[in-house]
């Protein structure tokens, strides 16, 4: 196999060209053929351009409260070596853990996201009252204490 040039053999492939007695559809559909557009590929970018826009909105709502929660404070801590997102109004805390690690003890992570709560509200987590999972947890707070 000898090096250098390559040998290129470009194919043109032949266009039908619609009759005159053809719709506009047709028409438009050829003239797109011409340009190298082929049928299907609009509806596959517009797909593809939805599917896009709802990756980055599921992202940007990562540690974001529900809106119907009413939590209206927002904060951050780092306890423990991992990083948590408080959300929370008066009596109710909602602590998103931040930090990707491959499945942490809840005990740890519980203790962590209450010590967090406490540092970015300055009130009590009430200690029974905390519920969730590995990655969000709900508490109530106790303000008239601190």
């Amino acid at each position: 196999m000898a090096r250098g040039r390559e040998n290129v053999v470009r194919l043109a492939s032949p266009i039908a060209v619609p009759a005159t007695g053809s719709t506009a559809s047709q028409r438009a559909r050829a003239e797109g053929e011409e340009r190298g557009f082929h049928p299907g590929q609009d509806g596959q970018f517009q797909v593809m351009r939805g599917l896009v826009f709802l990756a980055f909105a599921g992202l940007a709502a990562c540690g974001s409260p529900h809106p119907l929660d009413g939590l209206d404070r927002t904060g951050t801590a780092r306890v423990e070596g991992r990083d948590y997102r408080v959300n929370w109004n008066v009596s109710t805390a909602q602590v998103t853990r931040m930090t990707p690690e491959w499945r942490p003890a809840f005990a740890s992570v519980a203790r962590g996201a209450a010590i967090a709560a406490e540092q970015v509200t300055g009130c009590k987590v009430v200690p029974s009252s905390v519920s969730g999972d590995i990655a969000m947890l709900n508490m109530a707070l106790d303000c008239t204490a601190s």
